[in-house]
């Protein structure tokens, strides 16, 4: 009698060789691939092979299973703009991920072409000045500083109030309505020293 386990096995042999033997090749296809990654996971466990192995195995296993299932015509047509979707996901992630990783180094690359234009510009500005005293034998007056200039100073003979009010300091001084901008009117005609106004 043969035991339980064997029965299986024979029974699972006899199921292959139907399959083979009578089934199509949209049948023969899958359960070749099927079988192959059994026997490939039984390979690695009996020979205890490296860890490497093992990962080559789990990639081939998902590239055919995606394979089998891309060339299902019944699943393709079924899931057709599941596909499309994700084939379009796909593109804009490696397209995505493609900018995302090359934005730095575009940034990087344009930060040293500045500094590299930058010190040519500085080169050749030293140049001239380098030029400019072996001929003359002065300093390049563009490279003089030249001293800052005074900021103009503050008129005090009015206090500005408004766009068209003054207050006039000093004698005779008062409030004082300025008309089209003219202060120095207005000083004049609350000091009296004009007489347009007097």
């Amino acid at each position: 009698m043969l035991s339980t386990k064997t029965t299986i096995r024979l029974f699972l042999r006899l199921v292959l060789i139907l399959v083979f033997l009578l089934g199509s090749n949209e049948l023969r296809i899958p359960v070749a691939a099927i079988c192959l990654w059994a026997m490939d996971f039984v390979a690695h466990c009996r020979l205890s092979l490296s860890r490497k192995v093992l990962q080559y195995h789990y990639c081939f296993t998902f590239a055919s299973f995606w394979l089998l299932a891309a060339n299902n015509d019944i699943f393709l047509r079924h899931h057709r703009h599941d596909f499309n979707f994700a084939w379009r996901f796909l593109r804009s992630a490696f397209w995505s991920g493609l900018c995302f990783v090359l934005l730095p180094s575009v940034v990087k690359f344009l930060y040293v072409a500045h500094g590299v234009a930058m010190l040519a510009r500085q080169s050749g500005e030293l140049e001239r000045a380098i030029a400019h005293v072996d001929a003359i034998g002065n300093r390049p007056p563009w490279m003089i500083e030249s001293p800052p200039t005074p900021p103009p100073a503050r008129d005090t003979r009015y206090m500005r109030l408004a766009d068209d009010m003054i207050f006039v300091c000093g004698p005779g001084g008062g409030f004082e309505r300025v008309v089209a901008g003219e202060y120095e009117g207005a000083i004049s005609r609350r000091r009296r020293l004009s007489t347009r106004f007097a």
